[in-house]
């Protein structure tokens, strides 16, 4: 998803904040999933943090890391 918002802001012209809607609340809300899609007391707290790059940084889901940021070779 995140290649699809970047390619929306990148290659269309998309507002960044109206791709990343796109990406998230409009599919929630057209699923009837009401727990997701915003950051908001009572939803479930599923997040992807993207880079600068719109390139997955970290994943939670209910509130809990499950992807961190890939650690470069030699950072152990």
């Amino acid at each position: 998803m995140n290649e699809a918002v970047r390619h929306c802001v990148d290659e269309v012209g998309v507002d960044l904040l109206d791709a990343l809607a796109a990406a998230s609340a409009a599919p929630a809300a057209l699923l009837g999933l009401d727990d997701r899609g915003l950051l908001t007391p009572g939803h479930r707290a599923d997040l992807v943090a993207l880079d600068s790059g719109l390139q997955v940084e970290a994943t939670w889901v209910g509130g809990e890391l499950v992807r961190p940021r890939p650690q470069p070779a030699g950072d152990g």
